[in-house]
Parts: structure tokens; sequence; C-alpha cells
């Protein structure tokens, strides 16, 4: 197998190559598991590296056996991540693809894998300012987010922005970093109405719009 439950295995690295080709022709089903694949293969790890806290394998956390098998996945996580990584200006292609899916999945992928040059980030807020679609705009400014170097980036759009759903997840990004007066009013106009938060919980990979909130602030105490 290449991935369980969030595991992968030795053979998780040398699948990728046949996933990337899959993105390049296949129709638009198959480009949607392909990339959720990708995002979860990139965020995944080794079965010892997971569970090496687990009570159950105290007895043999220090065997040679156990030990052993930590260090051959963290070979195989590294070889995972370059793997994917090294599709990367693929990734970036796919913001424009015809189908939503695809675009609001590539911007989830580009977004875990945390690697972006700047020309990489020109790419996603260009993508961004050009996208007709309100979801999936919202999934690129939670996607930039993520990134450290798309922070910065964040309220240029906010100011830019005036669909309510692109607007709340660009303030919610934003709150991770600084306070801005514009980002404090969306999100507190967002909870007095209460109107727009069902959309953003349908966002891909959002599971709670306050969870959000709270992790956002959380990440920019000092």
């Amino acid at each position: 197998t290449i991935y369980h439950q969030g595991s992968i295995y030795q053979a998780t690295a040398p699948t990728v190559p046949f996933l990337a080709e899959i993105l390049e022709g296949a129709p638009t089903p198959c480009k949607v598991h392909a990339l959720e694949l990708l995002s979860l293969i990139s965020m995944g790890c080794g079965w010892h590296q997971a569970h090496k806290e687990y009570s159950i394998l105290a007895s043999r956390r220090d065997t040679p056996e156990f030990q052993t098998a930590l260090k051959n996945e963290e070979v195989w996580v590294a070889e995972v991540a370059s793997a994917v990584r090294r599709h990367h200006p693929l990734y970036l292609q796919l913001l424009t693809a015809p189908s939503r899916d695809v675009r609001m999945q590539a911007a989830t992928l580009i977004a875990g894998l945390n690697h972006e040059p700047p020309a990489g980030l020109d790419r996603m807020e260009s993508a961004y300012r050009a996208e007709p679609d309100v979801v999936v705009r919202a999934c690129y400014a939670r996607a930039m987010g993520e990134l450290a170097a798309g922070a910065p980036r964040l309220q240029a759009l906010l100011s830019f922005e005036s669909a309510p759903l692109p607007r709340l997840a660009l303030a919610l990004r934003i709150l991770a970093t600084s306070a801005p007066e514009e980002a404090i009013e969306v999100v507190s106009a967002a909870m007095i109405s209460g109107e727009i938060l069902p959309s953003y919980h349908e966002l891909p990979n959002v599971l709670d719009f306050y969870g959000d909130l709270a992790l956002g602030l959380l990440a920019a105490a000092p």
C-alpha cells in the first residue's frame, strides 16, 4: 500500500510520478482524486512514527527493530516530500484549470507543502485576482495564508475583495499574523450576523469557523 490512515510506506514516493502523470492528462475526476492523495501523502508519516508514544508499544519502543523502523520511516517521509515538491510547477498550473474542484484541490495541496518561491506566490495571487468563483477564491485565501511568505499579500487582497466569503477567509488568515482594523471588522460582522458561517464550513479542510479563529489568535499571540 502507499497510504493508510495517515501512514506512508516505502512504496509511496515511487508512485508520485504516476500521480503527476494523471494530473497532466487524465479526466477531471481522476485529477481531483490524485490531488487529494498527493495532499494526504505529503502530510503523512510512518506507522511507527505515529504510534511510538502509545503505551501498548512501550515494551518494543527501545528494541533495535523498532528503532530501525523509525529510521527507515524518516527516510521514506523525506523521499515523499521531495517527490511531491518536485512537481510543484504543475500544481501551480492547475490553479487555472477549467474544473473548480481541481483548482481548489490544487490550492489545498500547495498550502500543505509550505514551499512557495516568490514566483509561485505571484502565480497564486494572479490566480486569486482572476478567479470568478467566490468559493475558489476563499480556498486560495486560506492556502496563501498557510504559507509564511504569502501572509503579507493578504491585506492587499482584502482591500481588493468585495465578496463576503473570501473576505472572511482572508480576514481569518490575517488575524493569525496581525490585527488590522479591517480584518477585525470582517470577522466581527460574520460572527454577529452568522449568515456566511455555513458557507465557510463547506470549504475544503475546514472543520469549524471558531476553531480556525482560535488557532489564528493563538498563532498571533506574543
